[in-house]
């Protein structure tokens, strides 16, 4: 059986190009907020708020658990 030349991946994601994201890396290294509901987090409920013409939407609750 001959060897693969290269992997073949079952699955492979579609990041965005890497300047692309870094404002808001940025962003999140200056407010040192990294938790579920920090300022994206309650941009990406708001939008969707928008979206849905939901006024009172907040169904974005993750849990966040340490041992």
């Amino acid at each position: 059986m001959d060897k693969l030349k290269s992997p073949i991946y079952v699955t492979k994601p579609s990041l965005p190009d890497l300047q692309e994201f870094m404002p808001y890396l940025e962003q999140i290294w200056e407010t040192k907020t990294l938790t579920n509901n920090g300022p994206f987090h309650k941009q990406l409920e708001k939008e969707l708020a928008n979206f849905l013409a939901c006024p009172t939407f907040h169904y974005l609750q993750t849990e966040h658990w340490h041992l």
